[in-house]
């Protein structure tokens, strides 16, 4: 039986993903491929890669605040709010000169097209730009200019790309990480990125909501309740950890009866 993972999209709540991995290699079920978006497909990508779980939290656990600073590189806005030197080294430094034909695992990150406003699958060139423009959040990250192409973000189109792969696996399992909000509450200043990310936010449950109507997956890991954390909090990753691997292990045991 070919078992397929489905990771969304997620800012650095996206760290979550590490404990699902986790808690199916202590069970032995193997991840026959795998698809992504955005911080999903960081995630998976590594994973695909051949990366052990001790090896992703190790990288996790040692991310500090300034690291966190040095990554996420502000600027005076023009083409984005950040400039995204900082992502895009970090991102060479963890995925080296690896490209698809160096994966373990077939592995599919989804970028969005803002050319034809379509989802794109990338399936080849350097594994680092693929998930870089996977994760390029609109106005925060300059997009990838790939061939005829501008990329952005996958979770604009797809922000739980189960379509990818459905087709070619006999059970899916897919880790969502859209955060159901509450009413915002309008107390104090707020600053305007925030209601960016917020709208973002809303776009991707809602578009998740009918990803998963209409096409779901047959095991489902819901993070609904992971709003506590920041998208870009990438320093707090031992507390995300410490969160989903609690969440994990309450709600998948059902899956290993479903197997």
């Amino acid at each position: 039986m070919k078992i397929g993972l489905t990771l969304s999209v997620g800012g650095a709540r996206g760290i979550a993903h590490l404990s699902v991995l986790k808690f199916l290699e202590k069970h032995n079920i193997k991840i026959d491929m795998v698809s992504g978006a955005s911080m999903g497909s960081i995630v998976g990508g590594l994973y695909s890669l051949g990366y052990s779980i001790t090896e992703l939290e190790n990288f996790v656990n040692s991310l500090t605040k300034k690291d966190a600073k040095k990554i996420l590189d502000f600027t005076i806005p023009k083409e984005s709010l950040l400039k995204g030197e900082g992502v895009k080294e970090y991102l060479k430094y963890l995925f080296k000169d690896a490209t698809f034909d160096d994966l373990k695992i077939p592995f599919y990150p989804v970028a969005t097209d803002l050319v034809s406003g379509k989802p794109v699958v990338i399936s080849e060139g350097y594994l680092w730009e693929a998930v870089y423009a996977s994760s390029a959040i609109p106005g925060f990250f300059k997009p990838l200019k790939l061939r005829d192409m501008i990329l952005v973000d996958g979770g604009v189109a797809n922000p739980i790309p189960i379509d990818v792969i459905r087709h070619k696996v006999d059970f899916l399992i897919a880790s969502r990480i859209i955060p159901q909000y509450d009413n915002l509450k309008l107390t104090g200043k707020i600053l305007s990125l925030y209601y960016v990310l917020r709208s973002l936010s809303i776009v991707e449950a809602s578009l998740s909501e009918n990803i998963l109507e209409k096409n779901p997956p047959d095991f489902l890991v819901d993070f609904k309740n992971i709003i506590s954390f920041n998208v870009f909090s990438f320093e707090k990753g031992k507390d995300i950890l410490k969160f989903s691997d609690k969440f994990v292990e309450k709600n998948m045991q059902a899956l290993l009866s479903k197997l």
